[in-house]
């Protein structure tokens, strides 16, 4: 009986350690953001998406309309954010906050 339990432990702790091997690749991935919640002077506004090797912005019902038909042509969110802070008139009133792909 106990050569059955070790192999069972022993089949877990595999199973396990591919686990937290596979979450270490994904963590250390240069860019594991698919998706960013996008706020504007602190209230949520919409998110930014990947799709493809694109960017596309949903703009939630009541955010400010002079971020609507705005293009997303940078590759960067950083070089996004600055374009929608300079579109709203201001400095670092726009912020993209990246969700991990394994949240």
């Amino acid at each position: 009986m106990a050569a059955v339990r070790e192999g069972i432990d022993t089949a877990a702790g595999s199973r396990f350690a591919r686990l937290i091997a596979t979450l270490r690749q994904t963590l250390a991935g240069t860019d594991h953001h698919g998706l960013w919640t996008l706020t504007v002077d602190g209230v949520m506004a919409g998110a930014l998406f990947r799709a493809g090797d694109r960017l596309e912005l949903s703009l939630f019902e009541g955010a400010d309309p002079r971020l609507a038909g705005f293009e997303p042509l940078a590759r960067e969110p950083s070089e996004i954010e600055h374009a929608l802070s300079a579109r709203l008139g201001g400095p670092d009133r726009v912020r993209l906050t990246p969700v991990p792909a394994w949240a």
